[in-house]
């Protein structure tokens, strides 16, 4: 098995509105062709989403009804300035942050309409992440790390497909290390594997919040 390169430059769409402040920094999504065959439908999207944080003269509107679809078998970027809604867009998306107003839609399943657990268990099971601090258990060697989410999920992952993932993000040799005996950039690709396999069982979509090489 082998996870085919990206085709960069499909496409670019403004994302959300300033009409309530046309000095605000705007984002871009821009979506890539993954190499990979697309499943039916689209893999996320969002409608008239909408995160408002505070009330009355001091709230903050992160996300002003952003309507927007991520298509299954593409990479999806998030580009702006600091303070456009990156990482908030990320977060509703993924059902870690509610709405103020507005739907997100997993496949067909709105997540709005989920409870507390089965929004976890939709997590668990068809979304991986990787955070800004990786958030990796000090306790878990990096293969523990990586195999988590699906073990939490009560699945393994098939062989072919850790092996590919691991292979890809060049951890052959540090399996066995604890997440203090690894550099940043270690760390970080632990957590990219991590998503990877987790996104590979759900056959759905996983997002990184403020990506670095």
């Amino acid at each position: 098995m082998s996870l085919r390169p990206a085709r960069f430059s499909r496409r670019a769409s403004a994302l959300g509105s300033t009409r309530d402040n046309p000095e605000r920094p705007s984002t871009e999504v821009v979506s890539v062709e993954a190499g990979r065959s697309a499943s039916v439908g689209p893999a996320i999207r969002a409608a008239e989403a909408t995160k408002v944080y505070g009330c009355g003269a001091t709230a903050v509107r992160a996300l002003d009804a952003v309507t927007l679809t991520l298509p299954a078998g593409e990479l999806t970027g998030i580009m702006g300035p600091s303070g456009s809604g990156k990482s908030t867009l990320l977060h509703c998306l993924a059902g870690l942050d509610p709405l103020t107003s507005g739907e997100v839609f997993v496949g067909e399943v709105r997540l709005g309409s989920l409870d507390d657990d089965a929004l976890t268990a939709l997590r668990r099971e068809r979304l991986g992440f990787v955070f800004q601090s990786f958030n990796l258990l000090p306790t878990l060697t990096a293969s523990d790390n990586i195999t988590l989410p699906a073990r939490l999920a009560g699945s393994h992952p098939e062989p072919d497909w850790l092996r590919t993932v691991v292979e890809v993000t060049g951890l052959e040799d540090r399996l066995s290390h604890r997440p203090s005996e690894l550099s940043g950039g270690e760390q970080q690709r632990v957590a990219v594997a991590r998503a990877l396999l987790a996104s590979i069982l759900g056959s759905r979509g996983w997002g990184e919040d403020e990506a670095s090489s």
